[in-house]
């Protein structure tokens, strides 16, 4: 039986750098596992061209894309045509695979597209809503773990609440791929507040993205975010988010 093509999914270049990428054997699709809990195999970017390099003999050609967030390169192998009209300062929408070579994740282009600039704005609007409802997801994977420490009736009631299974694997995926390190409560409390105000959308950061962005188990985000609260240097402007003071 055949592979079923995997959709394409938007994504933001620091997503994809942010997460690990996960090998698969056979016919099983590597992925990157983002921050967020998303597995990232197929997917599609949209940057402005920063760098092009093409072989003499068109046999390789790089696109490096820039989505005003962090850079990528994107590669094609054998036939560089799909590029051929592309230049630097285009604006492309990208679709590919994610690939992982001596430590570096680019994308195996699979077609290029010319676009407007404005689609950008529109991309990162798109972004944002995906991110939101991924957040919302997320909040419900751990508001189930709480409840239940049986996997299989975690997903029950997930699915029940309207998720997919393979969003709740990803999402379980991401909160256990930390690694339980010892690690030293004052360097979990910096890298706590980094992650507070590098994520502060004007409203603090929701926990869940501080749970999964700060890299912690979560016993010690917990301990250190009670801790942050009593000592008045952060607080929170509504329930389920933190903000530093």
């Amino acid at each position: 039986m055949e592979p079923v093509r995997l959709t394409a999914l938007k994504a933001r270049i620091d997503e994809i750098h942010e997460g690990k990428f996960v090998h698969k054997e056979g016919q099983e699709h590597s992925y990157v596992l983002t921050l967020l809990g998303r597995r990232l195999s197929r997917v599609r970017v949209l940057g402005t061209v920063v760098e092009k390099f093409v072989k003499a003999d068109g046999s390789y050609g790089i696109l490096v894309l820039d989505d005003g967030f962090d850079t990528i390169r994107a590669k094609l192998f054998k036939d560089t045509a799909p590029i051929e009209n592309v230049f630097e300062g285009d604006v492309v929408d990208v679709i590919g695979r994610l690939r992982e070579y001596e430590g570096e994740v680019y994308i195996l282009i699979e077609c290029v597209a010319k676009v407007d600039r404005d689609f950008e704005t529109l991309r990162i609007l798109e972004l944002e809503e995906i991110y939101r409802e991924q957040k919302l997801k997320i909040d419900k994977v751990l508001e189930f773990k709480k409840t239940t420490a049986d996997i299989q009736e975690l997903k029950k009631l997930g699915v029940h609440a309207g998720l997919r299974e393979e969003e709740i694997d990803a999402i379980l995926e991401a909160l256990e791929s930390k690694e339980e390190k010892p690690i030293d409560k004052e360097e979990a409390k910096a890298i706590i507040l980094e992650t507070i105000e590098k994520n502060d959308d004007g409203n603090g950061i929701e926990y869940s993205e501080l749970l999964l962005k700060s890299g912690l188990p979560e016993k010690l985000v917990d301990k250190v975010v009670a801790e942050l609260l009593e000592a008045a240097i952060c607080y929170e402007p509504q329930a389920g988010r933190i903000k530093k003071l």
